[in-house]
């Protein structure tokens, strides 16, 4: 049961027209009211509200989030979360949220752990949830749950690019995704993400805590032992064409559903051009 949100808040709001802050803030807002939906109504129908009709989730591996909702009883217990990050595209039309999630269930334990959402904004300016995928960890200090506030750079909106343009810049994401992979278990973690990181990456595997900066996560995965490789299923970019995710999963063969991982990778083309991860989330698939 890994989902609960926590999204940032936002200061800045361009003067007129659409801008980065405002496309933020409505993110926001749509998580937030996403969680207060789930606290309400159930997170059967919370989901099923927001769920976009190809949504991904990963139950143990990917599968149609909206048909294992429609086809599972209503779940038990309470998922609680609040955005502690997002992102979104210069064309304000693909966006991630991220922070840490919280599952009550009566006689157990508290559950904890950290999410990320992919969400993409329908014709009609709604955003919907396009993938949701977690970690688990132990209990954070109460001051994680504080939502972080987020100054956000003014600048309008950027109108999308040709469709011949994205098909090459998607060509090129899954190019730089194949080969990040190869160099993972080539040359190791550390100098693999050494190259590929944004300095201000985050990185989420399952049973620790999030990782933040290129400089951190390079010293958590220097003694990390080298995954298996991994197989992207996926790889979609933004209209604008600089903002883009995949995801997969990592199993030694096809057969092997009772190991492995499921992965989930965002990232952003900077101005020189290459594709750089600016969040890295890896989950056991039980």
């Amino acid at each position: 049961m890994s989902r609960a949100l926590v999204i940032c808040g936002v200061l800045a709001l361009c003067a007129a027209g659409p801008s980065f802050a405002s496309d933020i803030e409505d993110l926001v807002e749509a998580e937030r009211q996403f969680a207060k939906a789930a606290a309400t109504d159930g997170m059967r129908d919370a989901f099923l509200a927001v769920l976009s009709k190809d949504a991904v989730l990963f139950r143990p591996g990917p599968v149609s989030g909206r048909d294992w909702f429609e086809a599972s009883p209503p779940p038990p217990g309470v998922l609680a979360w609040e955005p502690v990050h997002a992102e979104v595209s210069k064309a304000g039309d693909l966006g991630y949220t991220t922070g840490p999630w919280r599952y009550d269930l009566e006689g157990r334990d508290a559950v904890f752990g950290h999410y990320v959402s992919i969400w993409r904004r329908a014709k009609k300016s709604t955003w919907l949830l396009a993938i949701d995928i977690g970690i688990g960890h132990g209990e954070p200090e109460s001051s994680a749950w504080e939502p972080a506030i987020d100054e956000t750079e003014g600048g309008k909106r950027t109108k999308g690019l040709p469709r011949d343009r994205l098909d090459r810049l998607e060509n090129e994401l899954i190019e730089a995704d194949g080969e990040f992979s190869r160099e993972v278990v080539e040359k190791g973690p550390a100098e693999a993400y050494g190259r590929v990181g944004a300095e201000t990456i985050r990185l989420y595997r399952d049973g620790r805590f999030p990782v933040v900066g290129l400089a951190a996560v390079r010293q958590a995965l220097e003694d990390a032992p080298i995954p298996r490789p991994a197989v992207s299923l996926a790889a979609v970019i933004a209209g604008s064409g600089e903002f883009g995710y995949t995801y997969g999963v990592s199993r030694d063969s096809e057969a092997d559903e009772g190991g492995g991982y499921n992965f989930l990778r965002i990232w952003k083309r900077n101005e020189d051009g290459v594709w750089k991860i600016v969040l890295d989330l890896a989950a056991a698939a039980p």
